[in-house]
């Protein structure tokens, strides 16, 4: 299955941040699409095609982004996608535990940092991240 042509997952649980991240993932010619836990976007996850990139908080309510990692591994089609974590809590991740965690930003995120990880996760139509 094909990575969804310029999808961004935003999860997170905080409504303004998901605001700030739509409207920066949209000046970059994506669009996103939101889940204010873990739980809403494996939902998505297997009810659609894999999104170009996940942008992920890790301290949410019903489902963190430590549990949605683990459970979004088992999931055939969507555990190569990759994800960019955005938490103002959380301060180490051991990244040789979440393969698939392509950078680690912390809140406030600033927005250069995460264009330059977006531009590299475009996909054109026909190509697969």
């Amino acid at each position: 299955m094909t990575n969804h042509e310029g999808t961004v997952l935003i999860v997170d649980d905080n409504s303004d941040t998901c605001a700030s991240l739509s409207m920066l993932v949209m000046l970059e010619g994506f669009a996103p699409v939101v889940a204010a836990n873990g739980a809403i976007a494996l939902t998505f996850l297997q009810d659609h095609p894999p999104p170009c990139i996940i942008i992920l908080d890790m301290a949410m309510p019903v489902m963190d982004g430590f549990e949605f990692l683990a459970r979004k591994r088992q999931l055939a089609h969507a555990c190569r996608v990759p994800v960019l974590i955005a938490s103002g809590q959380v301060r180490t991740i051991d990244l040789d535990h979440y393969p698939d965690v392509v950078c680690v930003v912390f809140k406030p995120a600033c927005p250069d940092k995460i264009f330059s990880i977006l531009k590299r996760y475009h996909v054109s139509k026909g190509q697969q991240v």
